[in-house]
């Protein structure tokens, strides 16, 4: 048994694999640097209603519309996921981390 494709747009492949229960979300090609990072074609996408970093060795998670929880074959570690974090951050008023806090933008 191999992959299945699931859908296909831009450069996004969405497809399942043998013993795995959830499917695989694939972005084809390299990321433009940005404030975002690898995160970035991510946040562009309409189809996505969340998207998880939950740090250390794991990959990026989405919730897709049509198609639940995805894996992704994005990978950050958590120094460039923690500035992510401070760019988006420094559009909101919402602290990162515990409530005392704020995050401070360099």
């Amino acid at each position: 048994m191999s992959e299945k494709i699931l859908e296909q747009y831009g450069r996004v492949t969405i497809y399942t694999e043998p013993n795995h229960p959830s499917p695989i979300y694939h972005v084809d090609g390299s990321i433009e640097p940005n404030p975002y990072g690898d995160l970035a074609v991510l946040l562009e996408d309409d189809n996505l209603e969340e998207v998880m970093y939950n740090g250390g060795t794991q990959c990026v998670k989405v919730a897709h519309r049509n198609h639940g929880m995805c894996r992704t074959n994005v990978w950050i570690d958590d120094d460039s996921g923690i500035q992510i974090a401070k760019n988006i951050a420094s559009f909101t008023n919402v602290p990162l981390g515990d409530r005392s806090r704020t995050c401070s933008y360099l």
